[in-house]
């Protein structure tokens, strides 16, 4: 999509729409890196709302060389930094939540405040995260920090999460970005309890070296947490049955596991096959190691823990190769052993299910590099893969032993 340039005008019809590229740096930002940008604490009370406005307008009255504005949509301080953006004379740009090439559903308390920032907006990008993920919202706070010359910090004397207050040194943690704290200028607006922050330009060598040692971390839903903690428990549970299984064969080669119940479902057949040890041991002590690292994957983003890009790009290889390998197992039993093992099919299924769920998360938080119509189908119809891969191993059990099902009707 071409960048259109500035309008020139305000409200929503005149303000210039694109896709917001962290290092692609918008007009503005490639002359000096002359961008504006404020976070802070959200839910602030009306009076110190007024209080920071009155803050922020006189600070933006500052020359600076005309630099721009750049806030996410927000209620609360992105409304009252946009007013006191626009008053003083400063173009504004509203970064919007993106859902594929669309921008994505705000929470309720948002819309309004949104619809009103898109009244003063020059510009408008769009930033692929979830609004209703805390995490991602950071992160995407952490995206403005990146591409701006200055940042305004706005917090209510508790500890901001990221960047926020250092409590046992009484110092302000430095930005991403900032060598330190000496960088950091501070005015405090009395009477509300607020402390504004204001961080000075780095130097484009220091702000590159510590992008190198404070890389973007990223969380993820809820929801996802407990996809990965609920297949992963399947997955391991059912690979301790099999290996249980397959030592007690291994001591009695009488003994028949539960499992095993007709000439169709056995698995007897499956676990004395040459496919059931690959790589010369049994094959679900893999699934034991590879679950197990699934499930703490999945307890940790429960629990609030948000990982590096390499760490979800390993992830995403590590269950695309146990899909491909159920993939393989899968036609290998229907089609030279001649057996299923119900256990072995519950394995494939959890395995395609959470590769596909740690793509679609990747490919939403632009951790997978893809083009903007596949994440749109992809985040849009995102069962279609899952769906589609039960019916095609319900299908293929059921055409490669029809003539043993026909006996059962």
């Amino acid at each position: 999509m071409p960048r259109p340039g500035p309008t020139g005008g305000t409200g929503a019809g005149a303000a210039a729409c694109d896709a917001f590229r962290p290092g692609g740096r918008s007009e503005d930002a490639r002359e000096g890196n002359a961008v504006i940008a404020v976070i802070g604490h959200g839910g602030l009370g009306d009076t110190t709302l007024e209080l920071v406005e009155a803050e922020l307008r006189a600070r933006l009255q500052r020359p600076a060389e005309g630099a721009a504005a750049l806030v996410r949509a927000g209620a609360g301080l992105p409304v009252v930094f946009g007013r006191a953006t626009r008053e003083a004379g400063r173009k504004l740009t509203v970064l919007l939540p993106a859902q594929g090439v669309v921008p994505a559903a705000l929470p309720e308390p948002d819309r309004r405040a949104a619809g009103e920032l898109l009244v003063l907006a020059e510009q408008v990008r769009l930033l692929a995260f979830d609004p209703a993920d805390r995490d991602a919202c950071v992160s995407a706070d952490e995206l403005l920090v990146k591409e701006s010359r200055t940042v305004f910090a706005v917090w209510d004397g508790f500890a901001l999460r990221r960047p926020g207050r250092h409590r046992a040194s009484g110092r302000l943690r430095p930005y991403p970005g900032d060598p330190g704290g000496d960088r950091l200028a501070r005015g405090l607006c009395t009477g509300a309890g607020m402390t504004v922050v204001e961080r000075g330009p780095v130097p484009a060598a220091v702000k590159s070296a510590d992008d190198a040692e404070a890389p973007v971390r990223v969380g993820a839903r809820r929801g996802f947490g407990w996809l990965l903690v609920i297949t992963a428990a399947l997955g391991l549970w059912a690979s301790f049955v099999i290996t249980v299984d397959k030592f007690e064969l291994l001591g009695d080669p009488d003994f028949v596991p539960a499992c095993s119940l007709n000439p169709v479902l056995s698995c007897t057949d499956v676990m004395r096959s040459e496919q059931a040890s690959v790589f010369g041991f049994p094959n679900p002590l893999i699934g034991l190691i590879a679950f197990a690292v699934l499930l703490g994957t999945g307890a940790g983003l429960l629990a609030g823990a948000r990982y590096r890009r390499w760490y979800w790009l390993g992830l995403n290889a590590g269950t695309l190769a146990g899909a491909v390998f159920c993939v393989w197992l899968m036609t290998q039993a229907l089609y030279d052993i001649g057996a299923l093992c119900l256990w072995c099919v519950l394995v494939w299924m959890v395995t395609v299910l959470a590769f596909w769920h740690t793509t679609l998360h990747n490919l939403r938080h632009g951790v997978l590099p893809a083009p903007r119509a596949l994440v749109a189908a992809a985040l849009e119809f995102p069962l279609v893969v899952p769906v589609t891969w039960c019916l095609v191993v319900l299908t293929l059990i059921g055409t490669r032993f029809w003539s043993y099902w026909q006996t059962l009707l």
